[in-house]
Formats: C-alpha cells, structure tokens, sequence
C-alpha cells in the first residue's frame, strides 16, 4: 500500500499536539517542586532584653509577634523597623533561636534604650527655594518607660 504524502501531515500533526500536551502536563505536575516558598517557624516564647527604664508591655504593644503564632523573616524585618520607628531605643535587634521541637524558635528581642533627649531636623531642596532647614526639634521619648513622647519643634 502507498501512501500519498498529504497522508502522512495529519498523523504527524497529531504526534506532535500529543507530545506537546504531555510536555505541558509534565512541567505543570513539576514546577510546585521549584517553587520557594518562604519558610516559617512557629514562636514557642518572647524573651526581651535590656530594658530597664521601658515597661514590657510598652514593648509587647509595638509587636505583631505572639507566641503559637507562625512567623517568616519579613515579618521579623516589619517587627524590627516597628520597634526602631518609635524612636524609643538607640538599638533593636530580633533573634531567632531553636526551640525545643523542630519547626519551632525563641525570639529573644534586644534593646539599647535612648536615655537622654534627642535633637532633630529636618532639610532639603528644592529649586524655588534652594537648601533649608526646617522643624528643628528637642525630643524626650519614653520619659517615664510608659511609651509616652515629649519634644517640640519650631
């Protein structure tokens, strides 16, 4: 039997739209495994450290973090940013040690307070105006450890 040559597109056509399917299928069934997913650890404790003048639910008010509850590192990092916004202490760091089972970590929060005031200003530039200075200010916060601020700008 011979076959004509116009036969033969048909099948070969079909072979390839198979085989393209499948490759699809396939690479479908194995990207997941390529994935990153950010890891988590659960929060087993809370342990903050040098603060003597703030009180610790000063502290505790100014996380998102609870125990039992899952963290990933950029809730750390929002953490950590959060606690040096207040501008109550002159060093934050947040450390994660390993728990008493697999999966889960103690976050030990360590502080530098700020005990005396603090001045701040506030410059820039601009075309019209050239360099300036504004909003030159003496700030005392956290006075009384209570998360309180006191300061005045002119």
């Amino acid at each position: 039997m011979i076959r004509k040559t116009g036969d033969l597109k048909p099948l070969l056509q079909s072979r390839i739209n198979f085989f393209s399917t499948g490759l699809l299928l396939l690479l479908l069934m194995v990207m997941p495994l390529f994935a990153q997913t950010e890891r988590s650890l659960i929060i087993e404790e809370i342990l903050i450290e040098g603060n003597r003048k703030t009180h610790r639910s000063v502290i505790e008010n100014y996380l998102d973090l609870q125990p039992g509850q899952s963290i990933t590192k950029e809730q750390i990092r929002l953490t950590q940013t959060r606690l040096e916004q207040t501008n109550f202490f002159k060093e934050v760091e947040l450390l994660l040690s390993p728990g008493t089972s697999p999966g889960n970590a103690q976050l030990t929060l360590k502080v530098k307070e700020r005990w005396g005031p603090y001045f701040s200003f506030r410059s820039g530039y601009n075309e019209l105006d050239g360099w300036y200075v504004s909003q030159i200010g003496l700030h005392y916060d956290n006075q009384f450890g209570k998360g309180n601020n006191l300061g005045s700008e002119i």
